[in-house]
């Protein structure tokens, strides 16, 4: 199972944005996605390419996608924030530009740039676009952007935009440039996303369509050269229906948008409660964003050290062992999750070792290195920065999930020091593969960043989890199953 957005039109008669958002976080949504109308022509002859052909009145009432987002961001910290979709022809790049890295800049790498050409002509005539080519329009505007993310002096000469050199700033977080979402399923569709996009979005889509399309992607890539891996599949505005969800995500889909529709605050956040308990912790589970991606067998988590089978043999021929096969099976039970409130760090180690000495599984499934807690037993002190504190029960398995970043130093260090306290971890650790590496490099940028802050310094600890976060949220980080091909992983690393 992937992941599970939300979206939805911020109107002024429709709950708070803010109070969405944080209840999406809270609650374990990975995004949430906003859509855009500048305006609605009265009298428009084009029809509503939804049910009915009839244009719902939110298209006309619906806010700015950045100043809501940008109201989201204020309230949130790991919820990804889209435009779901920006009309991109209906905008000047300069400005479209700047308002997409300011956003990002105050989302620290968030944001997710969903991108259309737009359906609604009179709408298009009005804003200035070119609807007969207006997708060769938007490129236009995207490549003049990029240069507008990626150069100091930049200047764009193209068939609709053509400027002098110019300066823009601030620069997006995450470099180059936050990824890119194309929306629709039009015929070149798949062609933009593998020449200039980074993933395709489509709405009102069959399980079929998302397996075809994800087959063109692929010989696509194959033929222009491009790493498939590089390309994301979100669902837009699926139909909240839970074995469509499951037959989308089978079908080759990483994320699943779901439409909380334009209402008031209680009756939204009863609407957002039930999308929780239909699609993000079936059978009781919690939402803590690691165990039930767990639950499904699409993702694939590699033992430290698994006494049935070496870990190479695990990724490449894809079964578990008997072992990890019994730990999926008691995920049925219900689970704990465990929030820090205004414990801290030491007040959530308290309670997880209190906790793990009945438990199955101590999950961490979010964060860094950047804080820890000490465990104090018969054993002696521990300070434990990603490694589970059920090391120290027996029965416990201990899973690194795939929301960590994983500085590899820190974690062979902490390993080493409890195999030295007498601490056996040789069958009761496991690491996600998709969970991202803390590199050298990432700490070097994190230090760099904070120092150019000056008095605008945010506090951060200097570890490089912002960094890796942000590769993490644009496609280009290194995973944990990528060391395991030290070929690949050069590749990777000079891309």
């Amino acid at each position: 199972m992937g992941s599970i957005g939300i979206t939805t039109f911020p109107t002024d008669y429709s709950i708070d944005i803010a109070v969405l958002a944080a209840k999406a976080e809270e609650t374990g949504f990975d995004s949430l996605w906003v859509a855009e109308h500048p305006v609605l022509p009265v009298g428009a002859k084009t029809p509503w390419p939804g049910p009915g052909g009839v244009i719902p009145k939110k298209y006309a009432d619906v806010a700015d996608p950045f100043v809501a987002l940008g109201r989201a961001s204020a309230v949130t910290d790991k919820l990804f924030l889209g435009t779901g979709i920006c009309l991109v022809p209906e905008r000047n790049p300069l400005l479209l530009a700047k308002e997409v890295a300011t956003l990002d800049m105050y989302a620290n790498g968030r944001f997710l740039f969903g991108i259309g050409a737009g359906w609604l002509e009179e709408e298009t005539d009005i804003m200035g676009g070119d609807f007969a080519h207006r997708w060769t329009q938007t490129r236009d505007s995207v490549m003049a952007m990029k240069e507008l993310w990626t150069t100091v002096e930049s200047e764009y000469h193209g068939k609709y935009y053509d400027f002098p050199p110019v300066y823009s700033f601030p620069r997006p977080v995450q470099r180059p440039h936050p990824p890119i979402y194309l929306g629709g399923h039009a015929k070149n569709v798949f062609k933009r996303v593998v020449t200039w996009g980074d993933a395709w979005m489509p709405n009102r889509i069959t399980p079929e369509d998302i397996e075809s399309g994800k087959n063109e992607l692929k010989r696509l890539c194959e033929e222009s050269g491009r790493d498939f891996s590089t390309i994301g599949i979100t669902v837009y505005g699926a139909t909240p229906d839970p074995s469509i969800v499951d037959e989308l995500f089978s079908a080759g889909a990483e994320r699943i948008v779901l439409s909380i529709d334009s209402i008031p605050e209680k009756e939204a956040l009863q609407q957002l409660d039930g999308f929780a308990k239909d699609f993000l912790y079936p059978v009781g589970l919690t939402p803590t964003n690691c165990l039930p991606d767990f639950w499904y067998t699409s993702l694939w988590y590699l033992p430290v050290k698994c006494p049935c089978f070496e870990v190479r043999t695990l990724i490449e021929e894809k079964f578990f062992c008997p072992e990890i096969f019994r730990y999926l099976g008691e995920l049925l039970m219900p689970a704990y999750a465990v929030l820090g409130a205004q414990w801290g760090d030491e007040g959530k180690g308290k309670i997880i070792d209190y906790l793990s000495r009945r438990a199955d599984i101590v999950a961490r499934f979010s964060g860094g290195n950047n804080a820890g807690h000490t465990v104090i037993n018969d054993l002696g002190d521990f300070s434990l920065h990603l490694v589970p504190c059920g090391v120290f029960s027996d029965g416990v398995m201990n899973v690194i999930g795939n929301g960590v970043v994983v500085d590899p130093d820190v974690l062979i260090e902490e390993m080493e020091a409890l195999k030295q306290g007498g601490v056996d971890i040789s069958s009761s650790l496991m690491i996600s593969e998709r969970a991202h590496l803390i590199m050298p490099y990432h700490v070097i940028l994190d230090t760099l960043a904070e120092k150019g802050r000056g008095t605008q310094a945010i506090g951060t600890t200097g570890k490089g989890i912002g960094p890796a976060y942000s590769d993490k949220t644009s496609r280009t980080g290194i995973r944990a199953a990528d060391i395991l091909d030290l070929e690949a992983l050069k590749v990777r690393l000079n891309a």
